[in-house]
């Protein structure tokens, strides 16, 4: 795009993969903005705002072009307002507006089947849906569980952590929606639960039903090494 790495405006964390961190480290550097977990998202905001011809400065800033871009885009997909008095702000800075999970899980069944969006909307959902599960590794990254669950799913699965215990996707072939949040946020706890719910509803082959059966049930560890209990999901 012609853009520096001082255009993102998500700021700069130490890499969440530990290899990572120990090289970076290793090699005396502190981290960037290009460290940061959601700088992909950034730069495709940065995108935006040259697809839109304005100044990305202040991309992140709630009235900016790009924002409202995002804005009005999200309502589309999922049907619902997103209102001032129901926004905060992302740790990676942009504007973040409250929703309803069934509000999530319409809008990611919409974007598996192209149903009543608009077709621009329902060809780029499609091209987005095929991106990510082509190339899980880009979303979340080495052994995490969005990761594993994309690989072995081959396309059937779209599937994305969010903030706090939100796990979001679509098992496309069936054309349904999901949403989950875990209550106290805990993600290790909301990945066993998505997996329960994925052995449950996406009807998973031998090797699939291996991988969720893995992020089902986590054994718990004292520091010491130790196994002392284990997470797992109970479906009532």
């Amino acid at each position: 795009m012609g853009l520096t790495p001082e255009a993102l405006e998500c700021g700069a964390h130490m890499p969440t993969n530990s290899t990572a961190r120990s090289a970076l480290r290793a090699q005396g550097q502190a981290p960037s903005a290009l460290h940061n977990n959601c700088s992909g998202k950034h730069s495709g905001m940065l995108s935006v705002a040259l697809a839109l011809g304005v100044s990305p400065d202040g991309y992140v800033e709630r009235e900016h072009a790009v924002q409202v871009q995002v804005r009005g885009a999200v309502e589309t997909v999922i049907g619902e307002a997103l209102t001032e008095g129901k926004c905060g702000t992302d740790g990676c800075s942009i504007p973040t507006f409250a929703a309803p999970l069934r509000a999530f899980a319409f809008g990611f069944a919409r974007m598996a089947t192209g149903e009543g969006l608009p077709d621009d909307y329902a060809s780029a959902a499609q091209r987005l849906f095929d991106a990510a599960t082509s190339h899980p590794h880009l979303v979340a990254g080495t052994g995490h569980a969005d990761t594993l669950i994309m690989e072995a799913f081959g396309g059937r699965v779209m599937q994305k952590v969010g903030a706090d215990g939100v796990q979001c996707g679509a098992i496309r072939d069936k054309g349904w929606g999901y949403a989950l949040k875990c209550d106290d946020g805990n993600i290790p706890a909301s990945q066993a639960m998505l997996a329960a719910m994925l052995m449950h509803y996406a009807e998973p082959d031998a090797t699939q039903k291996a991988v969720l059966e893995k992020i089902a049930s986590q054994p718990l560890r004292s520091v010491r090494g130790a196994d002392v209990g284990v997470l797992r999901a109970i479906i009532a």
